[in-house]
């Protein structure tokens, strides 16, 4: 009978130790060219529990490097990382890096030079206190393919720094959209980082998925710029000091973020995706900036609680000078903000937006000057097929305690340009006593106001554009005739 030769990797369990092969288990030593002795047997290898000292080792073959509980401590340097990957199939797990002042980076997957791909990278289960303070990552994943970051703890120790990040993502200079890295981020801790991950490159790609995370004392926290399909979903973040950035084509549900005191907690450029079912609570400033985008957007069911500014505000020019189109702003709660639950500032076109569904108490907040409950304006820009429905707008909630400061349900204004709007089946309470206000002194378009719960009918004023005022309801004296139209 003829004999199969085993290599050793083919041994369930089969793993070199690297103190076999010289390592210093108290880490009083530099055992670097004995972990890669141990990496160049092919094999699977460990680290004895102890403290390691390890920069730049090279993993050339497919392994699970176990750490065992040990700490690795590599060279500071800001080129330098513990392990450099070259190879798919890489897993490191269930170790700590750093003491507590290393710069020295865990790993890097590939490289910015050739940017080959590697697939399959996995961290998972490690704990990092290193001092990153420069824009190359705690993890580096360059160009990787299905990498994954799981169950892990990053810990930034040194200063703040704008550009550090935990998980930095890599890719080739490109616009090509096909380019599916699909990294997975979850289950993760990240305190003190600017961004727990980034994509620090020009380069585009498809498939990003963050998830299950807290992320806290941070600057932005996370940014998807230049990732396409990404799902943010499930996250805390708490005390982050800049928006989180929301690239086109970002699904963002179940999130939660806690006393951000950036420009916003959250922004959303050149939309095309979705926003629902996340909690902003106690903002600094706005809640969320939707900026322009050319592509439709559902911004739905969300909770914002105690924003210092606007809850939401619309600028479809605030940095990407687009026009914004089929912008969906519906079923929202807003409870306490110092500006409007809602401001749209058309700093360029809008067509198709719709503001239904939505409920909000206590515009005005703590704020000296009165601010209405929803503004539009549209300046001198064009603005078609506006549809708001179905709200509920009031200033304050004497159950919950909370008193806004505005006199304003819904009011229109722009430098006198033409807009068609369509105002419908909302419930404008009666400490709001100026419910619709169209301020224009010239401009037409169209426009129609129909069968709205009001506190006063005779105080609907809207005499520019053509159509209807009609239907209307006044919720403390009865029916009264609408405005002249």
């Amino acid at each position: 009978m003829a004999l199969t030769k085993a290599h050793a990797r083919m041994i369930d369990g089969s793993a070199a130790s690297v103190v076999d092969f010289g390592a210093d288990i108290t880490g009083v030593s530099d055992s670097t060219s004995a972990v890669q002795a141990a990496l160049d047997t092919g094999n699977n290898i460990f680290f004895p529990k102890g403290a390691y000292k390890v920069t730049n080792a090279t993993v050339n073959s497919a392994c699970i490097i176990d750490l065992q509980g040990s700490t690795i401590i590599g060279e500071s340097g800001s080129e330098n990382f513990c392990f450099n990957v070259e190879t798919d199939h890489v897993t490191i797990q269930n170790g700590f890096f750093g003491s507590g002042s290393e710069s020295c980076g865990i790993v890097q997957v590939g490289n910015s030079t050739t940017w080959p791909q590697y697939k399959n990278f996995n961290l998972f289960n490690v704990y990092s206190d290193l001092a990153i303070t420069n824009d190359k990552g705690a993890c580096a994943l360059l160009n990787a393919i299905q990498p994954s970051v799981t169950q892990c703890t990053f810990i930034h120790s040194g200063g703040t720094n704008t550009d550090n990040m935990a998980v930095r993502i890599g890719i080739p200079v490109s616009s090509d959209l096909n380019n599916f890295l699909n990294v997975n981020i979850s289950e993760n801790m990240f305190d003190g980082y600017d961004h727990a991950s980034r994509n620090y490159s020009s380069g585009y790609y498809s498939g990003f998925i963050f998830s299950n995370n807290t992320v806290q004392n941070a600057g932005r926290g996370l940014s998807t710029y230049h990732g396409h399909s990404s799902i943010v979903s499930d996250n805390t973040f708490i005390s982050t000091s800049d928006v989180t950035y929301l690239w086109q084509r970002t699904n963002a549900t179940g999130n939660e973020w806690r006393r951000a005191s950036g420009a916003a907690a959250v922004k959303i450029e050149t939309n095309e995706g979705n926003f629902s079912n996340n909690v902003i609570k106690e903002a600094t400033n706005a809640g969320v900036i939707i900026d322009g985008g050319a592509s439709p957007m559902l911004f739905a069911n969300n909770y914002f609680h105690n924003c210092g500014t606007h809850a939401i505000y619309v600028n479809p020019a605030y940095s990407y000078g687009g026009q914004l189109n089929s912008l969906r702003i519906e079923g929202n709660f807003v409870y306490g903000c110092g500006g409007s639950g809602i401001f749209v500032d058309a700093d360029a076109n809008i067509r198709s937006l719709f503001i239904t569904g939505n409920h909000i108490v206590g515009a005005g907040l703590d704020n000296a000057t009165q601010q209405p409950t929803i503004l539009l304006d549209f300046k001198t820009h064009f603005a078609d097929r506006t549809v708001i429905k179905d709200n509920v707008l009031s200033e304050s909630d004497v159950v919950f305690g909370i008193t806004g400061n505005s006199d304003y349900g819904i009011y229109i204004d722009s430098d006198n340009v033409d807009i068609s709007y369509w105002i419908t089946e909302n419930y404008i309470a009666a400490d709001l006593p100026n419910p619709i206000t169209d301020i224009r002194t010239a401009g037409g378009g169209y426009r129609l106001i129909l069968r709205n719960l009001v506190s006063d009918v005779t105080a609907i004023d809207a005499v520019r554009g053509t159509g209807a005022i009609a239907g209307n309801y006044d919720v403390e004296g009865g029916t009264s005739p609408d405005a002249p139209s």
